[in-house]
């Protein structure tokens, strides 16, 4: 075959005439529009496929940096919730149990921090609410409200309260649990876990947590002869609502409320650690049959 400039066939035949056996396949036929039409085709296709690739890396990419910064939100957090339950453990454990300083001057150091926190804790409510973590919240809100109205309500409206050392204890054991609690989700929220803290977390409550219950229950009883005396809080009739609340009766209804919830709040968490250390335990058992092997 001889090489040179291309040239087009005008027949397929010598002989002019029309062979009545010749007939053109249509659907084999190409010219070249088909082929240019081909490789736009071809090219479009391959565009598109681009960039459905970069719409992919892009969405994977906002969902890396979106559980990145949460991970770094709840490490964050966890960790100055920790910080400052640590600081008001060790001021109280030094400064009030082993030198006896007295709570007045104690509850000066200790209430601000103490407050803070209390009132940073609404976002354990409203994480769960928003999806950024898996549990629910309506333990976080049961625990959030008792706290803060035993400390903002109770508390700190009645200045009496100041110098009374069930305080002390009270705030002792709400410390204790978060020494214990904050270092957990912190190890959680960036997939990493201890199990002596994952332990420590689901069996110190044991004790803790009826003590917490009853020194609440301690410092609302030492709260109603002053609100008794003070009628601080209480709405009497006649009055633009015609409503009435007596704070004396809240708080003794108060005092019955934790005494209904507390079993269920043990019971909830008597679950939770089932369930964990039913899961540690499995682990541990799949670790020893891989090392004997």
């Amino acid at each position: 075959m001889k090489d040179g400039p291309s040239e087009e066939w005008t027949r397929l035949t010598l002989s002019e005439e029309k062979q009545p056996w010749l007939k053109i396949d249509f659907d084999k036929l190409t010219v070249d529009d088909d082929s240019e039409d081909e490789e736009l085709r071809r090219k479009a296709e391959f565009e598109e496929e681009q960039l459905k690739q970069i719409q992919k890396q892009l969405t994977e990419s906002e969902a890396e940096a979106y559980t990145d910064l949460k991970k770094m939100y709840l490490c964050v957090y966890n960790f100055l919730q920790f910080i400052g339950y640590s600081y008001i453990f060790i001021y109280l454990t030094v400064n009030f149990v082993i030198k006896g300083q007295g709570m007045r001057q104690a509850y000066s150091k200790i209430i601000l921090p103490l407050s803070v926190c209390q009132v940073f804790a609404v976002l354990e409510v409203i994480n769960p609410l928003l999806g950024i973590v898996k549990t629910g919240a309506m333990a976080p809100l049961i625990q959030f409200t008792g706290r803060n109205m035993v400390l903002f309500v109770v508390i700190r409206g009645e200045d009496r309260m100041v110098g009374e050392p069930v305080l002390c204890y009270l705030f002792l054991i709400w410390s204790s649990i978060e020494l214990v609690r904050y270092p957990f989700y912190m190890l959680c929220s960036i997939g990493q876990e201890s199990m002596i803290i994952s332990w420590l977390r689901y069996t110190i409550w044991i004790p803790l947590y009826p003590a917490g219950f009853l020194f609440e229950i301690l410092s609302l009883w030492t709260a109603i002869p002053f609100y008794e005396a003070s009628k601080k809080y209480n709405l009497e009739l006649p009055n633009a609502w015609n409503v009435s609340f007596d704070m004396t009766t809240f708080l003794y209804i108060w005092i019955v409320g934790i005494l209904s919830a507390s079993p269920m709040m043990m019971s909830h968490m008597w679950r939770q650690r089932q369930k964990k250390i039913w899961q540690q335990e499995k682990s541990a058992l799949k670790i020893k049959t891989y090392y004997r092997k």
